[in-house]
């Protein structure tokens, strides 16, 4: 009705390449929000 769209999210993500004993290539997103207008 009013083209909105909202929410939650949690994300992890991992770097690939480099030291595999390094694991401080690791970024964590904990209780995201996002809200976003729909164009028609």
């Amino acid at each position: 009705e009013q083209n909105i769209i909202k929410g939650n999210f949690e994300i992890s993500l991992l770097l690939e390449q480099g030291d595999p004993e390094n694991y401080d290539n690791k970024l964590v997103l904990k209780n995201g929000k996002f809200k976003a207008t729909i164009d028609n």
